[in-house]
């Protein structure tokens, strides 16, 4: 697996936390697509049975997936016996609603792909090398839901987001859909499923990859729920916002709500690929600076609908290189993790109290930047259930750097120092107060990112994260009293560059 791999995992990861943070009952399914015959050349070049390589392959997305805290609540594999019967029902499916027939198909296939194309879409869309074929397949019938697909993009602007994509659809559709091949004889794809009604075809591996997702919701038995949102790399768009639905409308079932389409990590303009050699090893990244720093890193700096960049001479990059992914760290360590430890230290704050709210001590200042923070909740929440993490965050930071300046301006360690004064400790319990706030809402907001600091840092405040329907109604200065004891001792939530280089050394 590589970076692009981890980023996929880790946005739904993210979405999924974020729904459940609002009391939404949500499962995250994963799996790896395992026939076809590129799968079957890999393993002969490994010298190992297929089943044997996908195996390895599959351990090893699995434990990707773990090492950057994602938790897969379902990983379905296509060659396990359950997702075998379900192809096979639902090809069945297919076959009695009369959208499968025989037929010669003659055209050009990709096997890197696994793909038909015409000549012309083949260099647009991937330029991978193609062979043509002329052979016996079964059709599905493509043309006789162009009409049922296109309503289903036209029934909601959100439904493939970021919109750009969705227009990409509908132009290909626009341009006439084809009837698709979604099978090929046993002898030049051994490795699939058998389809049900004649055992010298295997079905095609794109319609056996996306039934998948049904399998994970108990298809051929009853459904436990719908499909809700699909995450995808925008080079397999196609597959998903046009075969796939096609696929669920003929057989009556209910397309996805939602696909959410992020861009490709890139560098010096090409796609990452072992091929090329430009691998970012995302297990590399996490032994370097852990799992919450892996998810940060990506979810900060990738926008849905613009490719993520490594190469920084491109405009609107992003250098995957250990000086921006560190510069990124530094600000999180400065802005967050530095402020917690400052406020929170017996320096400024002996007792080790979360003082009460109380709006009488708030002067100009205070208020105007309790409002700011009001407003956090409505405009974190906006972009992330459009799958905008890295904007979230940026809006997260813009006001965490307000909180550094407000914290600098209160002068906390002159106001201590003024034991006597009353106006004084009275300024003082309303600073801590405001910044501890801000620090309860910012780690809440940062739980589907990076759940581990965020819980550290709710620990040592003592403050609950409690998620359910009224959970970010709490996420607002008011909402929460305050008046207890914080937990002691020291707490270090982010490591910056040079912390962790000390370290090293």
């Amino acid at each position: 697996p590589h970076i692009g791999h981890a980023h996929s995992s880790i946005l739904a990861d993210c979405l999924t936390r974020w729904k459940r943070v609002q009391g939404q009952k949500a499962i995250l399914t994963s799996g790896t697509d395992e026939h076809g015959q590129k799968v079957f050349a890999a393993a002969n070049r490994a010298g190992i049975l297929a089943q044997d390589y996908c195996d390895t392959v599959s351990e090893t997305f699995q434990e990707m997936q773990q090492q950057c805290g994602v938790k897969v609540d379902k990983f379905l594999r296509t060659t396990n016996t359950t997702h075998i019967n379900a192809v096979q029902q639902f090809w069945m499916t297919l076959e009695e609603r009369s959208f499968i027939y025989p037929s010669m198909y003659k055209g050009w296939y990709s096997i890197i792909d696994e793909c038909f194309y015409s000549n012309h879409q083949t260099s647009k869309e991937t330029g991978n090398i193609v062979e043509q074929l002329e052979e016996e397949n079964y059709m599905f019938k493509l043309t006789k839901m162009e009409n049922s697909v296109r309503g289903w993009l036209l029934s909601n602007e959100d439904v493939v987001q970021p919109r750009i994509y969705r227009d990409q659809v509908l132009k290909f559709i626009d341009s006439g859909l084809q009837d698709l091949s979604v099978s090929r004889r046993k002898e030049t794809q051994t490795w699939g499923i058998t389809v049900p009604s004649n055992p010298s075809h295997t079905v095609y591996v794109w319609l056996d990859a996306l039934i998948n997702y049904i399998t994970a919701i108990g298809y051929p038995n009853k459904l436990s729920g719908g499909l809700d949102t699909h995450i995808i790399g925008k080079d397999i768009l196609k597959f998903h916002a046009i075969y796939w639905p096609a696929f669920l409308m003929a057989a009556d079932l209910e397309p996805p709500r939602q696909i959410l389409v992020h861009g490709h990590w890139t560098n010096n303009g090409h796609k990452i690929s072992k091929s090329i050699g430009n691998v970012v090893d995302p297990l590399d990244q996490v032994h370097d600076i852990g799992s919450e720093g892996l998810r940060y890193y990506l979810m900060k700096e990738s926008r849905l609908g613009q490719d993520a960049v490594t190469d920084e001479k491109t405009i609107f990059c992003i250098d995957f290189s250990e000086a921006r992914r560190d510069a990124c760290l530094d600000e999180l360590a400065f802005t967050f993790g530095n402020l917690l430890s400052r406020s929170t230290s017996k320096r400024l704050n002996a007792s080790e109290f979360y003082p009460h709210y109380s709006t009488v001590n708030f002067d100009e200042a205070g208020f105007a930047f309790t409002q700011n923070i009001n407003s956090l909740l409505e405009t974190v929440a906006s972009y992330y259930d459009r799958g905008e993490f890295g904007l979230g965050i940026d809006a997260i930071q813009q006001c965490l750097r307000e909180g550094n300046r407000f914290f600098q301006a209160s002068a906390p360690w002159h106001l201590v120092k003024q034991s006597d004064n009353i106006d004084a400790q009275a300024a003082l319990g309303t600073c801590l107060f405001i910044i501890y706030e801000l620090l309860r809402i910012s780690a809440a907001l940062l739980y589907p990112i990076t759940p581990n600091l965020s819980e550290e840092c709710c620990q040592k405040l003592r403050v609950p994260l409690h998620f359910g329907p009224n959970f970010l109604q709490t996420l607002q200065i008011g909402q929460y009293d305050g008046g207890h004891t914080l937990n002691p001792g020291h707490v270090h939530l982010v490591k910056s560059t040079s912390d962790r280089k000390t370290k090293e050394m």
